[in-house]
């Protein structure tokens, strides 16, 4: 995240909102504090950004801005649509001071931790376990983060139409490209040339979290690669929760051309992120969008 703005005005705020105590409880796991604590500066160059916070801290969208009351509900258009609601932009600071006890909180509730640990809640699996088993909801939010990663990846001079399930953009041969959620696939891309629509990616999100049940997951991405496949689909990605081998890729769901970990590409800085966020900028046919890491 710290690529999303100048670093030393984003270290200044971290040492200002989240203090030398909890960042060096980040550091010694190898990460920066912006990976697990939002400063204002980082919200307002990147609004979506609280959604990845939210996730990170286990909430729900309902728990998160229905349930907390007022204090949370205005700010729901930044993870939405990418926008600091007018009058919201004084009400950052806070905001953030309130997120970063919840962090705090939370670290100090789950005892001493490794970094394999700050991955596990960013893939929402400490959370909602400590508030109980809720697989289906787990997989919609994988989903719907993955769809945000997405957005978040498209530069704004691209897009055409943003909604809760589909993202539209003009690319760089002035062709219309669209991103959808669908039942089957997760998320589908698709082009429109001339007056064909071509059917280019199709998406499938796994976000179970039992490692036993990996097979089974790829299975099941498996089978909805092959009807994406009898409907015209090229090429088929699969995003999932838990590590496989690429032989258990191969022998599980051979048809998924590109598998990708999804702590990996939502993680900051690591090799993985820029390799999905490459293919999907070639994918797209648009130029990445450096400003997020």
């Amino acid at each position: 995240m710290a690529g999303l703005t100048d670093i030393a005005a984003l270290d200044a705020e971290l040492a200002e909102f989240v203090g030398s105590p909890r960042l060096l409880t980040v550091a010694s796991l190898g990460l920066r504090g912006e990976v697990f604590y939002p400063t204002p500066l980082l919200l307002r160059a990147n609004p979506q950004l609280l959604g990845y916070y939210r996730l990170l801290y286990g909430f729900s969208q309902k728990e998160f801005y229905d349930r907390a009351g007022a204090n949370f509900r205005g700010f729901k258009p930044m993870e939405e649509r990418g926008v600091v609601p007018r009058g919201y932009g004084d009400r950052l600071p806070a905001l953030c001071r309130s997120l970063i006890e919840t962090g705090a909180l939370l670290l100090d509730g789950i005892g001493p931790v490794t970094q394999q640990d700050v991955h596990d809640l960013q893939l929402l699996t400490i959370g909602p376990q400590f508030r109980g088993s809720r697989n289906t909801d787990l997989g919609k939010e994988a989903v719907g983060l993955v769809f945000n990663l997405i957005k978040g990846f498209i530069r704004d001079d691209y897009l055409r139409t943003v909604t809760d399930t589909e993202i539209g953009i003009e690319n760089a041969s002035g062709r219309t490209v669209r991103i959808r959620f669908a039942a089957d696939p997760d998320i589908a891309i698709t082009e429109i040339v001339g007056q064909n629509e071509l059917r280019r990616v199709a998406i499938e999100v796994k976000g179970g979290t039992d490692a036993s049940n990996r097979l089974n997951r790829l299975g099941e991405a498996e089978k909805s690669h092959l009807k994406a496949r009898a409907a015209g689909f090229r090429d088929f990605w699969t995003i999932a929760a838990v590590a496989a081998t690429r032989q258990d890729v191969t022998d599980s769901s051979p048809t998924t051309t590109s598998f990708f970990l999804l702590q990996d590409i939502g993680t900051l800085g690591l090799a993985e992120r820029h390799a999905f966020r490459e293919q999907l900028a070639s994918v797209l046919g648009i130029a990445i969008n450096e400003s997020v890491p």
